[in-house]
């Protein structure tokens, strides 16, 4: 976890003299912003349009399939800005040429190695290829994606779904369906996958997987992880019980295996988090079978807890 750039960091410090004291009030309003992000946002929002306007960066309206300025033609105003941002989640510059997440921005101007995003398809990188296609033909994307093999299109479905530039409920719809036909595609994904979305979750700064849910991941996303975990018969570390946090689904369409595969002592906690982020509409609905059908589950926990303690 990065910490934002302090007033002395050498970037601030060479920003031209009219930029300076306009990036340093927008980087004392992100730490409120992170932490109520209701009460932050307006300020946050107006503050940074400020700089980027500033800086010489051209205002569009909200598009997700807008052409991002490559960082060859940056002038030295919005190189000195565009560096910086890509050391500040949750700036969200989306009606802007620069990409909305931070990690995306680093990968984009060589601060870290290119990802999957940057592969090439065509003549273009696969982010650029799916966002820009996506606006324009929204079935035609999301059939692309669907013809991948699954291995490859866990890997891209994952890597869009943090990336903030695409729908990550079309998304979240495909993932579902791969569910019966999974087997062990996800063996080297999973687990490398698993410890990434932790990162995420923990960093409270830029909402980097809010949706409009709020602070978590499209559940599908998250069951599909553990999912893969499970059908690639790799043990789910209590470090991951953390991903059933992020289960706002349907509990009627959970498959239970990923509860099952657990340690018996941990599969009521697993089900608790599964159960209250499921979607209250259906509460009556889904409610009483998923007690029923885990009350023994955590009764033999609860047994073995008290045996624990008495002996």
């Amino acid at each position: 976890m990065r910490p934002l750039p302090p007033a002395d960091d050498p970037r601030v410090q060479a920003l031209p003299d009219d930029l300076r004291p306009l990036v340093l009030a927008a980087l004392a309003a992100m730490p409120p912003y992170y932490a109520n992000r209701r009460d932050g946002y307006r300020l946050r929002v107006a503050l940074w349009k400020e700089v980027l306007e500033a800086a010489g960066f051209p205002f569009n309206r909200f598009d997700y399939g807008r052409k991002i300025l490559a960082s060859a033609q940056y002038s030295e105003r919005q190189k000195a800005v565009a560096l910086l941002l890509a050391d500040v989640p949750g700036v969200d510059p989306i009606e802007y040429p620069l990409h909305m997440r931070a990690w995306v921005q680093r990968q984009f101007l060589g601060l870290d190695p290119p990802g999957l995003l940057f592969d090439v398809v065509g003549e273009e990188t696969l982010f650029d290829f799916f966002r820009v296609l996506a606006v324009k033909n929204k079935p035609a994307a999301l059939g692309w994606v669907s013809s991948l093999p699954i291995g490859r299109r866990l890997e891209v479905i994952g890597e869009l779904m943090l990336a903030g530039d695409c729908s990550d409920y079309d998304l979240s719809l495909l993932l579902a369906p791969l569910w019966p036909e999974l087997k062990d595609e996800g063996r080297s994904w999973a687990p490398v996958y698993a410890d990434r979305l932790l990162t995420f979750f923990e960093d409270a700064r830029g909402g980097e997987i809010h949706t409009s849910f709020g602070p978590r991941l499209r559940g599908d996303l998250a069951i599909t992880v553990l999912l893969a975990l499970v059908r690639a018969e790799i043990p789910i570390e209590p470090r991951w019980d953390t991903l059933f946090e992020m289960c706002l689904v349907n509990v009627e369409t959970v498959p239970w295996e990923i509860v099952e595969a657990l340690p018996e002592v941990r599969r009521p906690l697993a089900v608790r988090r599964i159960a209250e982020g499921g979607d209250r509409n259906y509460l009556r609905r889904w409610g009483g079978p998923l007690v029923t059908v885990h009350a023994l589950s955590s009764s033999r926990c609860a047994r073995t807890d008290e045996s624990a303690r008495t002996v």
